[in-house]
């Protein structure tokens, strides 16, 4: 079930193919609804004719496009039943328009949708990637004349690429001639991401229905069921995926915790502990290789048999902890690994020199899945950064200042920001800093000086080159530094997808997470469904949920028109509702700050003296005004989120002294991060005693109905609630005390 048409071009004829057999959802394919099938049939062959003028420029290489929104659109008819054209009432289409940015965010899933528990599915991409072609067909370095099979599948000489309709990313980009100059530019640069839903893939679905629409008259008259009224109120394809583009960019989710913890911990352990076997194999291939070449000859047969055999007998290094070396040796092996497509595994056979390939890409992918999480660049501004041969920078692309304090050596790695500008702008990012004298390597610096070295063979001679680099040549490793490029967008998603598959087991993750995640999609797919673009989401919601005041921070750090763009993005609802639920408890802190600098309250506890050296700090006491005064409060107040826990026997101030927290020494975990009380711990009594409590004349009445408790029984035998009463009389008595 598949056309063919032909486009010539200046290097000849390109055969650009349409193919009717699709999945429709898993055991479920296009072949089912014939009827469906040959109304997109006609509709293609009638937009091609054009008899009645509506088609405007749609043309044979407008077919590729054309094709995402048809089997898209497809799709969803099926699975909801609608049976032809003349069924798509706007209603019908403003429910396909509601359910695109869920269809879009979950490529793999096919889930019930909201009206009678319909089945969806998404797309399942088919994108020709040669390499993969290569890998299925067991293609190695040695076997020159090897011809590999391509299928429709994983895309082949006779399939048909349209630049217009994919950047290099993998991502759907829309014809020039169906849409102006400056919404391509603006949204090719937003397509920075391979399966980051974006403006082109909600506009190429959408452009579907009015096309259904704009060739009525052609199926009117052949008889072909036709749609009656205008879709979308009569609104342009580029106005109405405007709004769902942006719907579906904010419920992009961060990734949760217990696939992001694992995932930063294995690629970790690449960085830090794999890399110098990897390091080791690649200085042996290349050694082995120039010997080897001078004695037999560069590719004989004699060449690569002692280069194979060279590479069997490497050992790799056992880690910490363990007894075994973390890998096997380089064994020629057969194994299953994704694609461009999400969903789909391929088979491939892989020989020492190939795996050796793989295991310096594999190291690379590790570099950038730690830069991706923990820095938070668009992976467009990861390809921009750029090794110079330039004095001054660390690994060509990182320069190191001291702070203003003279505490901090800052790194900032340099780049360039093309998303929204039509000329790319240098910038830099902060990506570690350490106190001065140090030598220690924030994680982001390593990654990138491990990028730097990993390369340095062949390009160590070059004036300026990428810092991510990819092999050209599909199946060994580059003999000169012509065959090492910059790599593309896709090739950073692919090695994502191929690190997390491989490398990282997911398999005994629960289906739900601590913050009530659905983590099935990360389970049945081995965290294929993972997108680069949720590195720079997770980034950002931990740092906004761990510091609410950071907002203005990283809005800078990610270069953000403004506050309000970031907030909406990339700050959750839920934790613009906590911080608006906060805002009280904010307004209470710093009313007891100003009443004890007014001398109107008077604390007690281990933590007064703290509280009241604060108060009596430069910043507060300098204040002329009572607004200066509030004004200066309420900055610190929210910088350090003094935020204090209030209980009606008393305030704690565990923000200030975690260290110091009683309840949750209790729960068995101390330390900075641990700035919440351990509530299910929490009692008077302990609180009493502890360094971040302190207690104020409001609280009294609280501590004087449990000094004046009676207790009926023996001392001995209620020893805990007297050792209560004591302890409540003690406070009582500060009280009296601090109030004289």
């Amino acid at each position: 079930m598949s056309w063919y048409f032909s486009r010539f071009l200046p290097t000849g004829e390109v055969r650009i193919p349409a193919h009717w057999s699709f999945v429709i959802a898993p055991g479920i394919t296009s072949e089912q609804y014939p009827e469906l099938i040959e109304c997109f049939k006609a509709l293609l062959a009638s937009l091609l004719a054009n008899r009645n003028q509506q088609s405007y420029d749609f043309s044979v290489r407008s077919i590729p496009a054309f094709l995402i929104g048809a089997r898209a659109m497809l799709r969803w008819m099926a699975t909801n039943n609608i049976r032809d054209f003349s069924e798509l009432t706007p209603e019908v289409c403003d429910a396909y328009l509601a359910d695109l940015p869920s269809e879009i965010l979950h490529p793999v899933n096919y889930r019930p949708g909201p009206q009678e528990g319909r089945k969806k599915v998404t797309e399942l991409r088919e994108m020709a990637d040669i390499e993969l072609a290569y890998e299925s067909a067991g293609v190695d370095e040695f076997d020159e004349q090897a011809t590999p099979t391509f299928d429709e599948e994983t895309g082949g000489e006779d399939e048909y690429v349209n630049d217009d309709v994919r950047d290099e990313d993998g991502n759907e980009t829309v014809s020039v001639e169906q849409i102006d100059d400056s919404i391509v530019a603006q949204n090719v640069a937003e397509n920075e991401e391979n399966r980051q839903p974006s403006f082109n893939q909600v506009y190429l679905r959408i452009s579907t229905i009015h096309q259904i629409y704009s060739q009525r008259l052609d199926f009117e008259e052949f008889g072909i069921p036709f749609m009656l009224s205008q879709p979308f109120d009569g609104l342009s394809a580029k106005k109405v995926a405007e709004p769902v583009s942006r719907i579906v960019r904010e419920i992009t989710p961060p990734l949760p915790d217990e696939v992001a913890l694992p995932l930063l911990t294995e690629a970790l352990t690449w960085l830090d502990d794999k890399a110098p076997d990897v390091l080791r194999l690649r200085d042996l291939v290349l050694m082995e290789r120039t010997r080897l070449a001078k004695e037999h000859g560069l590719r004989t047969t004699k060449y690569y048999t002692q280069l194979n055999k060279a590479l069997r007998a490497f050992e790799f290094s056992v880690l910490t902890g363990q007894v075994s070396p973390w890998r096997e040796g380089l064994e020629s092996v057969s194994m299953e690994t994704p694609t461009t497509n999400p969903a789909k595994l391929i088979p491939v056979q892989l020989g020492p020199l190939r795996q050796v390939r793989r295991l310096i890409l594999t190291l690379r992918d590790a570099a950038f899945v730690l830069l991706n999480y923990l820095v938070g660049l668009r992976i467009s501004e990861y390809k921009s950064i750029r090794v110079r041969n330039q004095s001054g920078l660390l690994f060509g692309c990182v320069e190191k200042r001291t702070s203003r304090s003279g505490i901090l050596e800052i790194f900032f790695v340099k780049g360039f920001i093309t998303k929204g500008r039509d000329i790319p702008i240098e910038t830099e990012w902060v990506i570690g800093c350490r106190p001065v004298g140090s030598d220690f390597e924030p994680i982001p610096l390593r990654a990138i000086r491990l990028l730097h070295e990993l390369f340095l063979p062949w390009k160590g001679d070059c004036q300026e080159y990428g810092l991510f680099q990819q092999f050209s040549n599909m199946n060994s490793l580059p003999y000169d530094e012509d065959l090492t490029v910059d790599a593309f967008s896709g090739n950073l998603v692919l090695g994502l997808r191929r690190f997390v598959h491989h490398e990282v087991d997911l398999t005994g993750l629960p289906q739900r997470g601590a913050h009530g995640e659905d983590l099935t999609p990360y389970i049945a797919t081995r965290g294929r469904c993972i997108t680069s673009h949720q590195g720079r989401k997770t980034f950002s919601a931990f740092m906004l949920d761990s510091r609410r005041s950071l907002l203005l921070p990283v809005s800078r750090h990610f270069h953000h028109l403004n506050t309000t763009v970031t907030e909406a993005s990339y700050f959750a609802a839920v934790a613009r509702l906590k911080r608006e639920v906060n805002s009280e408890t904010t307004a209470n802190t710093i009313r007891v700050f100003e009443e004890v600098m007014d001398g109107n309250v008077v604390l007690v506890g281990r933590m007064a003296a703290a509280i009241d050296a604060m108060v009596n700090s430069e910043a507060w006491a300098n204040a002329s005004t009572r607004r200066e005064r509030y004004i200066a409060i309420k900055a610190t107040v929210l910088l350090h989120e003094l935020t204090i826990y209030f209980t009606r026997y008393g305030m704690c101030f565990i923000k200030a002294k975690p260290l110091e927290s009683r309840c949750n020494e209790a729960a068995e975990h101390t330390g900075w991060l641990w700035d919440e009380p351990a509530f299910e711990y929490r009692t008077p009594a302990l609180c009493a005693g502890c360094g971040c409590f302190a207690i104020d004349p409001s609280h009294r009445t609280y501590w004087v109905d449990r000094a004046d408790r009676h207790i009926d029984g023996d001392a001995r035998e209620f020893h805990v609630l007297f050792s209560q009463r004591e302890q409540a009389r003690k406070v009582v008595l500060w009280l009296k005390d601090a109030a004289a």
